[in-house]
């Protein structure tokens, strides 16, 4: 469902601990309607679905359809890093880039 590039790889194994899971879902935010909510924490939320990816603990709402097909990547531009979150599902963005809509094309 949720899947990582090799740079996203690297980025998030030298942020989390051995005892962590990096829990991906959506939340409410934003002019668009929803943002990328991505923290590791001990603690799964109920219903998540649980997956280890090349040493990754990955735990994802597994109900949520607009997670499907989601490429996580890690980017250096200069001086700047992002994660960037490459979703298909994404209809918009908001102008700043913090917000994406789901819905209709």
């Amino acid at each position: 469902m949720i899947s990582f590039t090799d740079a996203a790889l690297r980025h998030f194994r030298d942020h989390t601990g051995p005892d962590q899971y990096l829990v991906f879902g959506l939340k409410r935010y934003g002019c668009s309607g929803y943002a990328y909510d991505c923290q590791a924490t001990q603690q799964v939320p109920e219903g998540y679905q649980i997956t280890d990816i090349n040493g990754l603990r990955v735990a994802y709402d597994s109900q949520a359809q607009q997670l499907q097909g989601l490429i996580v990547d890690y980017q250096r531009r200069g001086l700047n890093s992002a994660v960037v979150y490459l979703n298909p599902n994404e209809v918009a963005r908001c102008g700043c880039g913090e917000s994406v809509h789901f819905g209709q094309r």
